[in-house]
Parts: C-alpha cells; structure tokens; sequence
C-alpha cells in the first residue's frame, strides 16, 4: 500500500518539473490514468488516497482521466485519446499501456506502473539512463 501512495507523490513530482507555458501552469493539471479492466481496484484506490493525502482533491486541484483496455492492442486507441485531450503526464499502470504510451509520446511524461522490467520490455534503455531527460520519464518498479 505504501508503494502507491510513494507512486502518488512521485507522479505529482513529476507535474512540478514539467517546463509549462504560463497558460498551462494557471489551469488544474490534467492526469491520464491507463489500466487493464480487469485491474485491482485497490491500486487505484490506494493511488487516489495518497493524492488525497498530499492535499490533491479531484476536479479541484488536479483532474484525472480514467481509461482501460481489455486487449493490449486497445491501449494505442486509449493513449491516444488521453493525448488528444492533451494530459500534462500519463500513468501506464501496465506494460502494453507503458508501450503504447512510449511509442505515442515523447514530450508527454509517463510514469510506468507495475511494469517489472522496463529494461528488458525495450522502455527504457537503464534504470540508470533511462534515455530520455530525467525531468520527461520516470520509472517506478513494485
């Protein structure tokens, strides 16, 4: 449980690195939140208290987009959409939703969520170096 609620915190870190225009910074941030159907509810609702925790409250000072897949091969649709509503930063609570959010972004933050092995998956190119600036991805391991 503790691992999620540390995720909440981490994800609204990255919020505060992200180089925003003005217009942006004045507006409620805007999160995407990718998981499978089938996914624990209780991540989810660990996640949520710990933004609560740290004085986030939904719809008032940051708002999140909710989307799931049921087959890897949605999860590029579902990216997409949360990109075309143009989300400050995208948590990828699974693999296939990592790598859908990695190949359809590069400027766009993505925090990867129970993925066991970024390195391997091709995500990143080490946990050291993710190839990428430190500011634009994070990766977190459970």
């Amino acid at each position: 449980m503790a691992f999620w609620k540390r995720m909440g915190t981490i994800a609204l870190a990255m919020f505060a690195a992200l180089n925003v225009s003005d217009a942006i910074a004045q507006t409620i941030p805007l999160m995407g939140y990718v998981a499978a159907k089938n996914a624990n509810p209780k991540r989810l609702e660990v996640f949520k208290q710990g933004l609560t925790e740290l004085g986030y409250v939904e719809g008032k000072s940051i708002r999140i987009e909710y989307r799931e897949a049921v087959l890897d091969a949605e999860y590029h649709g579902v990216v997409a959409d949360l990109i075309s509503r143009n989300v400050n930063i995208i948590l990828a609570a699974n693999v296939a939703a990592a790598v859908a959010a990695a190949k359809a972004t590069k400027t766009i933050p993505v925090v990867l969520l129970a993925v066991n092995d970024p390195v391997g998956t091709g995500l990143v190119k080490s946990l050291e170096r993710p190839g990428t600036s430190p500011e634009r991805r994070c990766t977190l391991l459970n």
